[in-house]
């Protein structure tokens, strides 16, 4: 075989290399385009959860909060003096020889 008939196989050989790397980085953008958008999901979805948490979190304090509240106010109603003052204040009740005298406006 003489230089010049092995020319036209190199260049069929250049030319259908050329088109499998064109096809191969063709999957590669393709891929890359995919995992990108799949990555964006995700990041939504987890700032999503971390806006859940943080909501979480704060009920939880307040709830925290609220049943120390409660565990103050069993305390307190423990206390017979405590209640005293409560029954003269919400419903109006006076010892024997005290009068109640109500404001109007």
């Amino acid at each position: 075989m003489s230089a010049s008939a092995r020319q036209p196989q190199r260049r069929e050989l250049r030319s259908g290399t050329k088109k499998r790397l064109k096809m191969l980085l063709f999957a590669l953008f393709l891929f890359l385009v995919w995992t990108g958008s799949k990555l964006w999901d995700q990041l939504g979805e987890v700032n999503a959860r971390m806006e859940q948490l943080e909501q979480a979190e704060r009920r939880l304090a307040e709830t925290r909060e609220r049943n120390e509240a409660y565990k103050l106010e069993i305390n307190r109603l423990n206390d017979p003096e405590y209640i005293e003052q409560l029954l003269r204040k919400e419903l109006h009740m006076v010892k024997e020889g005290e009068t109640l005298f109500i404001e109007t406006e």
